[in-house]
């Protein structure tokens, strides 16, 4: 009946019933059968964790455990080993309920034989068998059957996801601003988008070529199928006389839910932007004719380094002597023709302007391709895109040599014009020093004699006498200051700090103001005559604004000969004006003196600056070009 070894394990706490059991066992299994005996609940628990044993008979009454809990806690613990149940003639019950809750039958002891046992035992192991069995198909079914149902849901999720996606990819095409429609092989619309509709009208029922072309069969070489063919997509333009439009058409391959193939076209109308892109092209003709034909040159720098040309026009060549073609082989053509006296001044104005975003203005000298000094202006400034970014530099260089040389023309004309009043003005000084001055001091002693030596009864004659010189003397005062006025004497021979000096006492003492000057290192710069003359005046012209307009108590006056330059500063706590406003003379000819100012400080080729704010004062800074040529004599200071 066994092929093989069947291992039996017996949970037995009476010897008598285990040794029948063995005895039957031994007769009827004729050598095939391994009986194993052990008295307790916990042994047999611990005797099946090793396994090997295929089957258990188990008596419900053991020493740790009684009736049907004996079968539970062994089943529980291992519930795939098939159990036979042990009863006594009173606990059949027992038995009948341990088959319920899964015991394979039950032996009612001193009721069975070896034949019975041998059967029962038998029974038990292949019914378990057959349920385990019958329980792993259940399991794999149901996990088939659960993988089936999964596989089937997850199909319907992707179906309803491919759904889901085709009406978002139509609801899109709804929205584009161009016509869409779908198209299989055989020339049939599946979709056609809002736009399509109203171009060509409602498509049903017709095939592409008849709602779109008008036609009453299929396009010759119809570009559309080629996509279907190459599995590229196509695009081109069309020409849709019909409509007076013109479409930028886009063909693309793709398959249906189901693999079948089919066309998506979609056409831009591109009339606006082709009509832009003529204007376009037609106003960039314009400017650049514009460009062209202006007298300027005007030009693209970049931002990384602004002597980076991008573009320049081609009046370059006229002004620079350069060709468009010179600054496009070499971009730094601009950097490295600045005169080098004005390229440190010119690359710090143009970083300066980059930094602040302010515009570019400059003048300075450029040298020509043949090293001609060209006086040019510059004006650039920063171009920005949409969003705020500076993208490069964009100016109009205006060629101001003619313009330059007429101000030094002026300004040479001015200073000999200047020169010759003084030259001028000595003749006349000297004239009236010489002559008018000289008859005039006859008459009066010929008066003072006359006065004198008349006899008392020609008294008439002494008073009338005494009353010419009283106007004489007056006029004679007035020679010897015109004459002084004219050509200061002080300047020749004392210089021009001591005399300076003298004309700030004149001053204070004729007009109560309070004048503080200071001179430091001025006798030992040596001044010819003629810048000593033009620094004298404006201080003379200084004083006298003040006097005349500023409403001052107190003057300031310093000038110092610190190498390279003169530095003259006039100071008042006048009554003062906006400074901002040029200085120009009014009707009624005021500031005149300014100008006056600033001439004689062009003649010297220095520079002025004017500050002054109402009831603030005037502050009037000189600086005067000095080169120590002649500088020989010890250095004094003076103060008053």
């Amino acid at each position: 009946m066994f092929n093989e070894t069947f291992h039996i394990l017996l949970v037995e706490d009476n010897s008598g019933d285990a040794y029948l059991i063995q005895d039957m066992l031994a007769r009827e299994g004729r050598g095939n059968l391994d009986l194993e005996w052990v008295t307790s609940l916990a042994d047999g628990l611990e005797r099946l964790d090793r396994g090997g044993i295929d089957v258990v008979l188990l008596d419900l009454g053991l020493p740790d455990s009684q009736g049907l809990d004996t079968f539970t806690r062994a089943s529980s613990q291992h519930p795939q080993m098939p159990i036979v149940v042990l009863t006594g003639l009173a606990d059949e019950t027992v038995g009948v309920s341990a088959v319920r809750q899964g015991a394979q039958d039950y032996l009612i002891k001193g009721e069975v034989d070896g034949k019975t046992l041998l059967r029962t035992i038998r029974y038990a192991t292949e019914r378990k068998r057959v349920e385990e069995a019958l329980k792993q198909a259940l399991e794999e079914w149901s996990k088939a059957n659960l993988q089936l149902q999964q596989e089937v849901e997850e199909r319907r999720r992707a179906e309803e996801a491919v759904e889901a996606e085709r009406r978002r990819l139509f609801s899109l095409l709804e929205t584009l601003p161009a016509f869409v429609y779908v198209k299989a092989p055989d020339y049939s619309i599946r979709f056609a988008n809002r736009v399509f509709r109203e171009t060509f009208g409602p498509p049903e029922g017709k095939h592409c070529y008849q709602a779109v072309f008008g036609r009453s069969k299929p396009c010759p070489d119809c570009r559309s199928f080629q996509v279907l063919e190459t599995k590229h997509p196509q695009e081109w333009e069309w020409n849709w006389e019909e409509g007076n439009r013109i479409f930028y058409i886009f063909n693309y391959p793709f398959a249906d839910i189901d693999g079948s193939p089919l066309i998506l076209t979609m056409g831009l109308d591109i009339a606006a932007r082709k009509h832009a892109e003529e204007d376009l092209k037609k106003s960039e003709a314009r400017y650049r004719t514009l460009v062209e034909q202006i007298p300027v040159v005007t030009y693209i720098a970049a931002l990384d380094q602004y002597s980076t040309t991008l573009y320049t026009s081609p009046q370059v060549e006229r002004v620079l002597g350069f060709s468009q073609a010179d600054f496009h082989a070499d971009p730094d053509t601009w950097e490295k023709q600045i005169h080098p006296e004005d390229r440190d001044r010119v690359l710090a104005e143009v970083a300066r302007s980059q930094a602040t975003g302010e515009p570019f203005v400059s003048e300075y000298r450029l040298l020509s391709k043949s090293g001609r000094v060209v006086w040019v202006r510059d004006e650039a400034m920063l171009v920005y895109d949409p969003q705020g970014k500076p993208l490069f530099l964009q100016g109009v260089l205006s060629d101001i040599t003619e313009r330059i040389q007429a101000e030094i023309s002026v300004r040479y004309l001015t200073h000999e014009l200047m020169r010759a009043q003084e030259q001028e003005k000595h003749k006349i000084s000297m004239e009236l020093h010489d002559t008018v001055a000289q008859e005039l001091v006859a008459l009066k002693i010929g008066l003072e004699n006359l006065r004198d030596s008349a006899p008392v009864p020609e008294e008439k004659i002494s008073t009338q006498a005494a009353a010419l010189l009283d106007i004489l003397q007056p006029a004679l005062n007035s020679i010897r200051t015109l004459s002084y006025n004219l050509r200061p004497p002080d300047l020749e021979h004392l210089g021009l700090v001591q005399a300076t000096r003298n004309h700030c006492e004149e001053v204070a003492a004729r007009s109560g103001l309070n004048i503080d000057f200071n001179a430091a290192g001025v006798e030992a710069a040596l001044l010819e005559y003629e810048s000593a003359i033009n620094l004298y005046r404006i201080i003379q012209e200084g004083l006298a604004n003040v006097w005349r307009h500023a409403g001052a108590k107190n003057v300031s006056i310093r000038i110092v000969a610190s190498h390279p330059k003169i530095i003259l500063r006039i100071e008042d706590d006048g009554h003062g004006f906006e400074a901002t406003e040029k200085v120009a003379p009014d009707r009624r000819g005021r500031r005149m003196g300014l100008l006056g100012m600033r001439e004689r400080v062009a003649i010297l080729g220095g520079e002025m600056h004017l500050e002054s704010q109402p009831n603030k004062g005037t502050k009037i800074f000189i600086d005067i070009p000095w080169s120590r040529e002649g500088h020989g004599a010890k250095e004094k200071d003076s103060d008053s």
